[in-house]
Formats: C-alpha cells, structure tokens, sequence
C-alpha cells in the first residue's frame, strides 16, 4: 500500500507539471526519506517469531538497518535486517520487553522510525516427571525425605499417601512441593507408600509410588534370664539357656571359662568328650559330659552391633560321679595316749558316692558293742577331758550312703596321770640384780624331771636347755640390759607305769615367763633441786637431768643453753669423779670429793663458791651478788692470808646462796678425822644470818658450838637449809649427843622460840640451842622457810611454825604460826584430835611447796600441800593432806629428797625412782612437762 501511494504522488506531480498546472519554481526538489508508516509493537508466544515493518518515501533509493534494545538507550544494529520487513527468529522470555527500531537512509540523509515494543508471552507446556520419588529407608524416628524432579510450565504438586499398599490413595495436607519430609517417624509407617500427582493448565501427572521402609531403633542387648547352675550325673546332658532382648535381635557365643565355644565334640580339657550344640544360639547343650567337667563355668556373650555388648553371670556345671558303695580311706590310730584331764582326738575318713553320712561309736566293752555318740558327726572326734577311768575305751568311725556302710579299724584309749606343773611368773628387775622364776609340781604317775630352758629377746620361740638348771626354781645370774625380754619356761617330763602299750611317757612345757631388765639410774644419794636432779652413783660419778639455769651449763656442758636435759647426763667427767656427795639449789651446785675437797659450779650467790671478789680468792672489793662458774671450780679459804682450796671437809648442805660444811678441824684449828666422837667445827660460805658477808670474809667458821662429852667433844653430825625468797635461809644443826641448833631467818618461830631480833633467829655471836622441848633430835627437814621438822632418835616427828597447807601434819589447817613443838600425828588417824603419833622415823624432806615425805622402814609417807603429785598420793587426793599418807610405791626404798615440784627416791639395787612434776624434764623420763603422782623408775638413754 506505501507503495501504491507513492505512485499515486508522483503521477499526480507530474500531471500537474504536464498540464501547465505549475511553474518549475513550484516543483518539490529531492528530500530525505519520510516515515509514511511507523512499525507496531508485537506482542508473541514464547517460540514464536514476530514480524516487524515500516515504509518510507524519499529521493532515491531508501536502504533499511533494523535494531534492537534492551534499555531503550542503549542500541545494536541486528545482522541482516536491512528490508523494510523483519522477522525475530524464535522468541524467548529474556526478550521480553526488548525495543526495535529502522533507520530509513538515502542519498541526502536518514530517519529513524518510532521505537515499539516485544511482549513474550510464556507458552504452556505440558507437566512430565523426569526423576519419580525413591523408596525410602530410615531408623525411628529419623526424617523421611521423597523428591520429584519435573519439566513443564509451572507445575504444581500434590503428594498422596497410601497406608494399605497402594488401594487406595489420600492427599497429604500441606505437601504441595517437589518434597515431601515425613519427620518422627515410627515402625507402624513401615510399608507406607508415596506419589505426587503434578499439574499445570497444559495438563497432569502421576508419579509411581515410593515405598517408606521403617527399621525400630537399635537397643543394645540385655540378659533379662540368666544361666543356672546344673547339676547332673557324669554321661548325663547338660542344658544351659539364656533369655536376651536387643534390637536388632541379638546372636549369641556360649564360653567354656573364657574359651568361645564351636558346635562339636571338644578334644581337650577337662570337659573333653562332651559334644557341644547350640553355642551361637539361646540354649547351649553338651551331651555325654564327663566326670572332669564338674567344676566347669559356662558363660554367654549376646551382641548385636549395638554396645555395650551382654555377658551372662556364670553357671557352674556340677557333675557328680556314679554311685559308690563307702569305703575307709584313713584309720584312725589304733592306741591314742594321752593325760588324765586332757582330751583325745581320733580321725579318720571316708570315700563314697554320693558322699557317705558318717558316725563315730564307742565301746566300753573291748569292742564287743558299740554305741553312736551323740553329735560325732564329722571325720574327727574330740572327747571331753578324760579320767583314769576311760581307759581301753575304743573309737572307730561308721560310714553310709545309699550304696551301704563301712566301719573303721577301732583306736584304743589309754589315759595315765601327768603331773601338774604350775607356770613361772614374769619378774622385773633392775640390771645387775637376780631374778629367781618358780614352778610347783604335783600328782602325776612316775616321778617328772625338770628341766628350765630359756629364748632370747630376739628369738623368743626358741628355747634353748639351762645347763643344770633342773630345779623347781631357777635363778638368773646378775642381769645385764642384753637380758631383757628372755622368755624363760620349764620343760617337764614323766613316765606311765601303765602295762599296756609298753613306755607310754609324756612331757610337756609351762607357759613363758618374760624378764624385764630396767636400765635404771643408780645412786648413793639424790638431790631434788629446783627444776632439775642431781645423782651421785656408786662409782663416785655425778649425773643430772632437768633445767639449765644459766648462761654456763650447770647441768651439763652437752646440753645447749636454754634447753633440759630429759634424760640422764653426766656432769663434767672427768673432774666429777671420786665424789663422795653432792648438795645444790636452784642454780648453785657443790661436790665434796673423796680427797675432802669441795668444787663448785653454777651460781655462786653472795660468793658462795668462796673465791672472794674476784673468783680467785681476792679480798680486795666487796663481795658480788652474783658469779657463774661455767665449771667446777674448788672453794677457796684463807690461810695465812693466801687463797688455797678448802680442804678436810666431812659433809656439805647447801641453802640458797649458802654452802655449810663440817670439817674435820678442832676450834683450834687441829686436823682431826670425820669418824664419831673426833672434834669438827661447822664452817660456811655465802650469805646466811648467823653473821654477815663481808669483804673481810670469805669462809669462816662458826664458834662457840659446845665441846663436852666423850673424848672431850660433841660435833655436829647434821646440817640441814631451808629455802628463802629473800635475805638468808634458815640453818639447823644437829649434834651427835642429840642438841639442836637454829641459826638464820625465823618469820614465824620455826625454831620453836621467839625470835630476839624481829624474823631472825641467833646473832652474829653465833647459833642458839633449840628449846629442851625439841627433845634428842638426829635430823631436820625446812618447809620452806616458814617451819621447821625434827625428827628425834625413837623416830618420832615434830614440828614448828607456819600452818596454811596442812603442812604441820597435825590433823588441823589452822592460818596460824605455831610456837612448837607439836608432834606430827599417825598415818593411821583419820581425824582430829588423834592420839596416836608417826614414829619410826629414818628420814624427813619438805619443800618450798609447803609438801613433806617421810620415810619409815623403806616405805614413804606424804602430807601438807599435795601439787603437781608430789605427794605421790593417788589420783584424786584433796589439794591438802593434814596428816601423812602411805605413798603406795612398790618397793622399798633407802632415801629421799624432794624440791619445789618433784621427789626423787633410791630404791633395791641403788635405782632411782622419781615424781612429781616434770616441768623442765625434771623427772629424768626424756618427756618433760608432764606430772606422775607415783614414784617410777629413772632409766638411762
């Protein structure tokens, strides 16, 4: 049609021309092309194509480039499309929307046509399933999972489910995608079967069903019936079984012990023989069991895959022989002997199957009849204790089963009297003593022989014969430490004089006696002092234990400053050797040697080591308080105005910072000798109230004491101190016609008189005879400084002063000073007023804790103020003792001493024995710090 219009004008242009219609000068000259006809914008199915067209007028030849554009700026010029006509190839949906344009050129120019626009409309297709659902297997509860793969235009799904195979199908509400998740699922799905119907506007599809397979979830295996235990006869079969759950179901493998077991005969081992069946399945069976298989243990393990695996509890397969008739195995004795009172056993044993009952008789009448005794039901029979009448008794034992009886041999009894031996009893001793253990011997028949035998400590199941040690009685030789713990017992022997068996005899051993050897410290004399323990032992030694009291080691130089000695030490060896005794207290110490000399060491208060100033026997300054002698030193007097060691001393006591000592000089100054009945004069060093310490003095001795009597002299033979807290203890000497003299501190008339100067007694003339009411008095014990003790020559005790504590022992506790004498009362009152009063008297010692012991006839008797158990009373005695009281120690002892807190005592064989407190190791015992309230043995390291 463009075409046909563009004709159209140009004829009618050239009519015009022709037809004079026109001048040249109105004649169109040639132009650029001129859209007559714009190209539509097309709209196609997906795969179509779609044609496009536009037309132009214009001078010369038109020439046609078509393009297209994605954007609508953006242009390409399509390959080939140069006609006024173009036709796309097959559409597709990403053309959609595509723009298209012609460019119309000729000679003078060209023009662009209006742009249009390509609408791809999808096309339809038809649903088809390319990949149909799998079937599925899971394990409950996992997730099932079905998945369709399709083509087609936009399908839609519907899954079915078929839950009787396939009959008959229902939608599943929900499921309307390509798949299908069945979640929790159970066994009751197993078998279930799923399709997917797929649809669209071009049409539907059915996919082949998929089947859901469900497996139960796995349980681990479980024995909810165990094996037994059999018991059959040996050839006999042997059935075991166990019951299992488990999922899946559970196999089985029998074990003989920890071998696994096969179906078959085994070959070997006790159960060889035996056929074996069903050793993978529930029940396990042997046939034809052999006897050697009783004993066996059978056991299963049950897997399934799943852990843990199961194992069965043991069953034990008992096979029992085949019947047999009893039979005696072991005889019992044919002739049993044995002592009057003691007892007889008889064995014997049997064989059987099934195991014979068995039964022991008796007969009493040489066998020709036999009782059963009641309960004699085992393989061997006691009897009670036997009597001399029980002899030519006889035994046997009867055997039964099922299969029948058997009786044993009989034994015969024959019964004698053995002698009774009584058994030694332990004894203790001190090394260096006897010890004598004992046995008594009676009855029996024949006459014993005895013989002791001994084990050592570190062998004591072993004896060994005493040579000639045959007695009822044996005593060791001297004990040594190696001796303790010997066990010692006696061996005893004897003979029947019964006809029939021919020498019947017997023998047998006493218990063990065990021998205890103390080591113990041993001692001529003890020292009680404050906080520590002075001993002189028999070989003239010196030994300590306790405190250290200053800077210079009174105790001992082994042992550091600041610390105790618990134990024994000696002191100062070799200086300390040949000494004759020693005196102390608190921290002062003094030996009198066997030469007659005296050393000091410790303390010397007021001088008292009698070294003058300057420790060498200097009078040039005065006197010092204190001085420490870090060893023995000698005491020093002067004589002929030159320091020499004192000599020719007799005795020595010492008070607090003063020593007293006898000497062997007349008052002329005459040498005489330390026998009874020679001339001796008291001398003394240090601070003491019978006359001052001066600078002009450092020993001196005391004068005026009365000379008379045979040989022209009575000389003191005792000098007793007391303890003060301040100025100068008290002193009493005693003489040996039996007059008494008081010299020092008198705060509450100890002395038994009245005091010239306020709290003193005497003058620096010199001691004052005690009052005729003191009566002959040969010893002296201080409580404190407060009263004093006599004892006079029958051994009876008196007293004066200060009454607070009890410690007057006169029954009462008056808070009064007591102007005495008064006599202490019996340990047998037990109240007041008593009349009866303590006699026999060896030994008196009181302490600054107001506590008193007496010692009478070996024994110790203790009263006052009972502290720290120094009283050596019980448990539980009153805080104050009026009268005395029998310290119950256990053996007898020789002397006695006693200080602020403790007592010591030398008992049999020189040992010392100790209590009271132990405060500062004091007791010697290696504890320290603990109390006794009874006397106890000292051992050494």
């Amino acid at each position: 049609m463009s075409r046909i219009l563009t004709i159209l004008i140009l004829c009618t242009s050239a009519l015009l021309t022709a037809c004079g219609g026109g001048s040249d000068a109105n004649i169109p000259g040639p132009s650029l092309p001129v859209v007559v006809a714009q190209p539509a914008d097309q709209s196609v199915l997906e795969g179509a194509t779609a044609t496009l067209s536009a037309d132009a007028a214009g001078a010369g030849t038109l020439t046609y480039q078509w393009q297209f554009s994605t954007d609508g700026i953006n242009w390409t010029s399509i390959s080939g499309a140069t006609g006024p006509t173009y036709t796309t190839g097959a559409v597709t949906a990403s053309m959609n929307g595509n723009r298209y344009r012609a460019i119309i050129t000729n000679a003078l120019g060209s023009t662009t046509t209006s742009a249009v626009r390509l609408t791809v409309t999808p096309s339809v297709i038809a649903p088809q399933i390319t990949v149909p659902p799998a079937n599925q297997t899971v394990t409950a509860p996992a997730t099932a999972t079905f998945t369709v793969t399709t083509t087609g235009t936009s399908p839609t799904y519907r899954w079915q489910l078929s839950t009787d195979g396939g009959t008959t199908y229902n939608d599943v509400a929900g499921a309307t995608t390509a798949t299908l998740t069945v979640t929790g699922t159970t066994t009751a799905q197993s078998g279930h079967r799923y399709r997917v119907v797929v649809s669209n506007s071009a049409g539907s599809v059915t996919s082949a069903a998929a089947t859901l397979t469900v497996n139960p979830t796995p349980v681990a295996p479980a024995i909810t019936g165990q094996p037994a235990s059999r018991t059959i006869t040996a050839g006999a079969n042997a059935d075991f079984i166990v019951v299992a759950s488990g999922t899946p179901a559970p196999g089985y493998q029998w074990r003989l012990g920890s071998t696994n077991l096969s179906a078959g005969a085994l070959g070997s081992g006790a159960c060889a023989g035996a056929t074996v069946a069903g050793a993978t399945t529930a029940t396990l069976t042997l046939t034809n069991v052999p006897i050697g298989c009783s004993g066996a243990t059978f056991s299963v393990v049950v897997s399934n895959g799943v852990a843990p695996d199961a194992t069965s509890a043991t069953a034990t397969l008992t096979v029992n022989p085949a019947p047999v008739a009893p039979g005696i195995t072991t005889q019992p004795a044919l002739e049993t002997v044995v002592t009057a009172g003691a007892t007889a056993t008889f064995t014997s044993a049997a064989s059987g199957v099934p195991s014979p009952a068995v039964q022991w008789q008796v007969s009493t009448d040489g066998g020709a009849s036999y009782a059963n005794i009641a309960g004699a039901t085992s393989g061997s029979y006691t009897t009670p204790a036997t009597a001399l009448g029980d002899e030519g008794r006889r035994y046997r034992l009867v055997a039964t089963n099922s299969q029948g009886s058997a009786n044993s041999a009989a034994g015969v009894l024959y019964v004698y009297a053995a002698p009774t031996v009584t058994n030694p009893v332990d004894a203790s001793v001190i090394a260096g003593q006897t010890a004598t253990f004992s046995v008594t011997v009676s009855g029996g028949q024949g006459a014993a022989a005895l013989q002791w035998q001994r084990a050592e400590a570190a062998t004591p199941t072993t004896f060994v014969d005493i040579p000639a040690a045959n007695g009822a009685s044996y005593t060791t030789p001297a004990t040594v430490a190696g001796d303790h713990n010997a066990r010692f017992r006696v061996r005893w022997s004897n003979s029947s004089n019964d006809p029939a068996p021919a020498a019947i005899s017997n023998s047998g051993t006493s218990n063990a006696a065990t021998l205890t050897v103390q080591n113990a410290i041993t001692a001529t004399q003890v020292v009680a002092g404050y906080e520590w323990s002075i001993v002189r032992r028999p070989d003239g030694t010196v030994w300590a234990w306790g405190g250290q009291h200053n800077a210079n080691g009174t105790v001992s130089q082994s042992v550091p400053v600041g610390q105790e000695a618990l134990r024994p030490v000696q002191m100062y060896p070799p200086v300390l050797t040949a000494v004759r005794a020693v005196a102390g207290w608190y921290d002062g110490w003094y030996a009198l040697m066997e030469d007659g000399r005296v050393l000091h060491w410790g303390n010397a208060r007021g001088a008292s080591d009698g070294r003058g100033t300057d420790g060498n026997g200097s009078l040039t300054g005065s006197v010092p308080q204190f001085r420490y002698n870090g060893s023995p030193v000698p005491m020093l007097e002067i004589v002929t105005g030159t320091p020499q060691p004192v000599d020719r001393v007799c005795s020595i006591a010492a008070t607090e910072g003063t020593l007293i000592m006898i000497r062997a000089i007349d008052d002329a100054g005459t040498t005489t000798n330390c026998n009874a009945g020679s001339a001796k004069t008291v001398w003394w060093v240090g601070t003491y109230t019978g006359f001052s310490a001066d600078s002009t003095r450092v020993v001196a001795k005391i004068p005026g004491l009365p000379q008379s009597g045979a040989g022209g002299y009575s000389p003191p033979a005792v000098v007793t101190g007391g303890q003060s807290v301040s100025g100068s203890p008290p002193v009493a000497i005693a003489l040996e016609d039996g007059r008494a003299y008081g010299i020092g501190t008198n705060p509450y008339n100890g002395f038994g008189m009245p005091a010239p100067v306020p709290g003193r007694v005497g003058s620096v003339a010199g001691p004052q005879l005690l009052p005729a009411a003191w009566g002959s008095l040969h010893g002296f014990a201080f409580s404190f400084y407060y009263s004093l003790f006599g004892i006079r020559t029958d051994g009876t005790v008196f007293a004066s002063g200060y009454s607070n504590n009890t410690e007057l022992g006169t029954g009462d506790v008056p808070s009064a000073a007591y102007n005495g004498p008064l006599q202490v009362i019996a340990d047998t009152c037990t109240a007041t007023p008593c009349t009866s009063f303590l006699t026999g008297v060896d030994a008196i010692v009181s302490t600054n804790s107001l506590a008193t012991l007496a010692l009478r006839s070996g024994q110790i008797y203790g009263w006052g103020r009972n502290l720290n158990g120094l009283l050596g009373l019980p448990s539980g005695t009153p805080s104050q003792v009026p009268y005395p009281r029998l310290v119950p120690a256990s053996v007898a002892m020789t002397a006695i001493s006693a200080s602020n807190i403790h007592a010591l005592a030398i008992g049999p064989g020189n040992a010392v024995y100790a209590w009271g407190s132990g405060l500062r190791g004091a007791l010697g015992d290696g504890v320290g710090g603990n109390t006794r309230t009874s006397p106890q043995l000292v051992t050494l390291p």
